[in-house]
């Protein structure tokens, strides 16, 4: 008798999937070393397809740190079972996700994402947009296209990245298609970038912490291979970070609107910091190559938009918006410089787990 494999894996997902709606039915915690989120399951509905972005969301939480879950009334026995078919399930309907090889972009989901949950920023908002909408809009570049983002901590930059990703994928920082690289990657970990190139030309490749010479050697390699013109390189750097909060300190000081800077203010006093010797931009082919397209600067948060930041975790918990509670989070945040305390020392960073203590 000849097995129909396919088929018995269908109704093995099937299975997995009628199951998982059973168990799970209120809210599950995710804790990691990084961050503390709450997930929200619509326990009304036992259709798979509205289980996907939860299940993504989990995943994407999970990608940087080992995650414990804890599901309230739920057995171990149980909650191990939903974790590793929540997994199959997820896997195989992202193994189902195509190459954007036509490069089409949501640019009405970018657009508003950005208005909504992207505060302070008003020059990495228009570079950015700009950049990507032309990048997307040319189907056959010539090379790909680099962003280089600089700014102090918790100011966007990964959010922005975020932000990217799922206008371009449907399963955003979870795509296949999307690939995160650690601060120190080693050369084989380069080459199997490349290798997933292969089967995608039109690739996420987000970078964090521009922190190594070796590293900035390892993605001058990549951004040479004519297999990547199609790609989106996204770099992420603190490096310039003291010029740009300097501008903005000196803006405030002399009573000047925030909105009002512009690129040129910061060009200059950018460049010469990433020229410094000490930079691992410096004399690197990323400068002298001018292989980064966009160097595009990130301002410190003020007390504003740290509220901001906290009015947004409120409505991504599904909690109504309490400007009161967003001013005690906001005002628990260390700010500098300490004789004037204008901007946030972590930005929005730890706005997530501050809130917790309130609720």
């Amino acid at each position: 008798m000849e097995i129909d494999e396919q088929g018995v894996e269908r109704q093995e997902l099937e299975k997995d999937r009628q199951e998982i709606g059973r168990v799970v039915s209120s809210d599950i915690v995710v804790h990691s070393s990084r961050h503390v989120a709450s997930v929200f399951f619509p326990s009304s509905s036992s259709d798979w397809r509205h289980w996907l972005p939860v299940a993504l969301q989990l995943r994407v939480l999970c990608l940087r740190d080992p995650c414990l879950l804890l599901q309230k009334k739920m057995p171990k026995e149980k909650r191990d079972m939903w974790t590793s078919r929540m997994e199959k399930g997820t896997q195989h309907w992202m193994d189902m996700e195509r190459c954007n090889l036509d490069k089409s972009i949501n640019r009405t989901a970018l657009q508003e994402n950005f208005n909504k949950n992207f505060f302070g920023q008003h020059l990495a908002h228009d570079m950015i947009y700009q950049a990507l909408t032309e990048h997307m809009d040319n189907k056959n570049p010539k090379k790909p296209l680099v962003l280089s983002l600089h700014g102090w901590i918790g100011t966007g930059k990964t959010f922005v990245s975020k932000i990217i990703a799922e206008s371009i994928y449907h399963w955003g920082l979870g795509s296949r298609f999307v690939h995160l690289s650690p601060p120190h990657s080693s050369m084989s970990s380069f080459k199997r970038l490349r290798e997933s190139a292969k089967h995608c030309a039109a690739s996420l490749f987000i970078f964090d912490l521009m922190a190594s010479f070796e590293n900035v050697n390892n993605i001058q390699f990549l951004l040479e291979d004519p297999i990547f013109h199609q790609s989106i390189f996204i770099l992420h750097s603190y490096e310039g970070s003291v010029a740009i909060n300097k501008v903005a300190l000196d803006f405030w000081m002399a009573g000047k609107r925030r909105e009002d800077i512009c690129l040129e203010d910061l060009a200059s006093v950018l460049h010469a910091e990433l020229s410094n010797q000490s930079s691992v931009y410096s004399n690197s082919g990323l400068i002298t190559k001018n292989l980064i397209d966009h160097y595009v600067p990130f301002l410190p948060m003020e007390y504003r938009h740290v509220k901001q930041c906290v009015m947004a975790e409120l409505s991504q918990r599904r909690l109504k918006e309490d400007d009161d509670l967003a001013s005690r989070v906001a005002s628990e945040m260390i700010y500098f410089p300490e004789e004037h305390e204008v901007f946030s020392l972590y930005g929005c960073t730890t706005v997530a787990s501050r809130l917790d203590r309130h609720l």
